[in-house]
This record gives C-alpha cells, structure tokens and sequence, in this order.
C-alpha cells in the first residue's frame, strides 16, 4: 500500500483549515480552541497553509522516508495547540489536537519503517 497517499488529504485538510482561518477568523477559533478575538487565528491559518504547501512538494517530489520524517517533525503544531488549546480551557480543542499528533505519529512511523 503506498502510504503517502494518506498524507495528500492532511496537507489538503490544513491548506482549507488555513484559508478558513484566514477568511473567518471567529469560526476559525472554535476549531482552534481559542478566543475568537485573538489574532493567532490568523497566524495559525498562515501557518496552516504553510504547512499543508510544504507536506504537499515533499510528498509530491520526496523519498518515502523523508516523507515520515517530516510528519514526525510536524507533530510539534498539533502538540503545541493542543496544549494552547487547554490552556485557554478548551478540552475538546486539546483533545481534537492530541488525535491528530496521534495520527501523524503513526503515520510517519508507518512511512519511515516501510521505506526500507
């Protein structure tokens, strides 16, 4: 199975996550787990785009383990926002965060064992 098709709907997902945030920020921060007057909404949509634009050239143009390289090196967004996400009392935004480092984790392990 070529996993690395798994990773195209998650460096989609962020690109839309990213323009979400960008285009309407006060919905934007219920997905986040923050408040909906702060402007790390918009950070965190440039950054989102930014992230899914880069997980897309390196599966498009990359060997399978730097693939799951860069996934495991990604996990530090998720992780950070969820702790964030608790920090500013959402759980279910903390929560939604710590299953997708779960997922990415995987992932990338995934990646990185089957590329020999």
């Amino acid at each position: 199975m070529t996993f690395e098709l798994f990773v195209w709907p998650m460096a989609l997902s962020l690109i839309g996550l990213g323009a979400v945030a960008m285009a309407s920020p006060k919905n934007a921060s219920k997905l986040f787990g923050i408040p909906s007057d702060s402007p790390w909404v918009v950070v965190a949509g440039v950054r989102d785009i930014a992230l899914g634009l880069m997980l897309a050239i390196v599966v498009a143009h990359g060997p399978r383990v730097l693939i799951g390289e860069v996934c495991l090196a990604t996990l530090v967004v998720p992780l950070t926002d969820s702790w964030l996400a608790r920090k500013a009392g959402s759980t279910q935004a903390s929560l939604l965060h710590i299953g997708s480092a779960f997922g990415i984790a995987i992932l990338g392990a995934i990646l990185i064992f089957t590329a020999w």
